[in-house]
């Protein structure tokens, strides 16, 4: 049986993405090289994101945006 949905509920609340909330955003520059962006750009935070997405550090750059992925 298919639940009715109340047109007031919020059926996206609290989805979990599974990015830490200082990620901004990834992409990949012509020359090959990662950019990603980063709402904390620390060492801590450089080094958490680059085993999650499996990229070396030595090529990618690091920029600070505003706005969590999340």
């Amino acid at each position: 049986m298919l639940k009715k949905l109340n047109i007031n509920e919020k059926t996206n609340e609290n989805i979990n993405i599974g990015y830490p909330d200082y990620y901004v955003g990834k992409y990949i520059e012509n020359n090959g090289n990662n950019v990603v962006l980063l709402c904390e750009n620390n060492e801590t935070n450089r080094k958490a994101i680059c085993s999650l997405l499996e990229i070396t550090e030595n090529r990618t750059t690091f920029k600070t945006a505003k706005y969590s992925y999340n």
